[in-house]
């Protein structure tokens, strides 16, 4: 069940990380430097550089923040009713009611994030370097009722995205008439959001060395 219920959440994070290193090539290129400069060319990345590689930390806390792979988190997937009546901010919660928290709206808080509608994975660095503000992961649920696979999920996720900027390049396709083709994301309405847009390339870098034969 474990394997099943991350499999999609986990494909679709991916592919929108893609897709965003596509739309923000600046993002892109400093996180690589990072990798470059902390693993070098010899190797790819594990889990023990995780700690001395905060830019791309930043990097994909903010994709899970702006571009979130879903509308409502994890946690109300599941049956998940109010016990007692409530008041909430002058919100009358009846006993029984099912509250679904929206994700999206708790991701772009004004009164949590500066400039919240603005893709600045240097938000979440300390100033002065950025803004100091402080990432929550809202994908997975929350309190007693957070998802126990988040670790995994968020492991798994970094490790592949990791991989994929030390190893790949991710740049515009170009079209028959020679031009680069300007990426038109949108996402499904689904649960579990997934991008879709058109065409991009993944180029081997030119100067990796991983996995070379001599």
């Amino acid at each position: 069940m474990l394997l099943i219920g991350g499999f999609d959440t986990t494909w679709s994070n991916l592919l929108t990380f893609v897709y965003a290193m596509l739309l923000f090539p600046d993002a892109q290129r400093k996180a690589r430097e990072e990798i470059d400069h902390i693993v070098g060319s010899e190797r790819l990345p594990d889990f023990s550089d995780r700690a001395d590689l905060p830019y791309l930390e930043c990097v994909l806390q903010e994709v899970s923040r702006i571009l979130s792979f879903h509308s409502v988190s994890i946690d109300e997937l599941r049956p998940s009713l109010a016990y007692r009546n409530d008041i909430y901010d002058g919100m009358f919660i009846l006993k029984g009611l099912l509250v679904i928290p929206n994700v999206t709206a708790i991701n772009r808080d004004e009164k949590v994030y500066r400039d919240p509608d603005r893709f600045y994975p240097d938000r979440f660095l300390p100033e002065p370097a950025g803004y100091g503000e402080t990432h929550f992961n809202t994908a997975f649920g929350f309190g007693r009722r957070v998802w126990p696979g988040h670790h995994l999920a968020e492991s798994t996720a970094w490790l592949a995205m990791t991989n994929i900027l030390a190893a790949f390049e991710i740049t515009n396709a170009v079209g028959a008439d020679g031009e680069k083709i300007v990426p038109d994301i949108a996402f499904t309405e689904n649960v579990t959001k997934w991008a879709t847009t058109s065409s991009l390339n993944v180029l081997r870098r030119a100067s990796d060395q991983r996995g070379r034969r001599t």
